[in-house]
């Protein structure tokens, strides 16, 4: 809605008569972020930490700011805070204990790089990526088992071959050096 307003504007020739316009919208409310469940921050700052520094390795280094090879829960939070990841005080203490899997009060390098990074591919018991991997897995045993047999019977087969054969016989195959 707006409403017309005759406003005089005094200039060098005497007054103008000019109109405004006045608005009488009103400003949306602020809607703050939406504080996402532990997994769904752990996923987001994953792909963010991934997305920014390529590993979480390094990742993590760049958290440590101090190089003492620990982070704080200070720090995890300042490091959410600065991928835009929102986040509630209860599924923060989520997340810590997650990562803190040991309790100490601190989250160290191989913590951090083992804790980010599971569950990154769901857990697929059933799906295509296990398939593929107990196949493969199938394929290398077979293959294992089927050379290991291979060379049982050629094995045998020299063992069978040299019994046969006469002391004439193993002179002609393999003769020996004049000196």
């Amino acid at each position: 809605k707006c409403a017309a307003v005759c406003v005089v504007l005094r200039g060098e020739g005497g007054c103008l008569p000019t109109q405004v316009l006045v608005s009488a919208h009103k400003a949306n409310d602020v809607i703050g972020p939406i504080n996402m469940s532990g997994e769904a921050v752990l996923k987001t700052f994953r792909l963010k930490a991934l997305d920014h520094y390529f590993s979480l390795s390094k990742c993590f280094v760049s958290l440590d700011k101090d190089g003492k090879g620990k982070l704080s829960k200070k720090k995890l939070r300042q490091a959410l805070d600065e991928f835009c990841i929102p986040i509630s005080k209860e599924e923060f203490q989520r997340l810590w204990l997650h990562f803190d899997d040991d309790r100490s009060g601190y989250i160290d390098h191989e913590q951090f790089v083992r804790r980010a990074a599971e569950d990154f591919n769901p857990g697929d018991n059933k799906g295509v990526s296990t398939t593929i991997v107990k196949s493969s897995q199938e394929t290398a045993e077979d293959f294992s088992t089927d050379q290991l047999c291979r060379r049982e019977d050629i094995l045998l087969n020299q063992i069978y071959n040299l019994k046969c054969m006469t002391n004439d016989d193993l002179e002609k195959q393999f003769p020996m050096p004049v000196v």
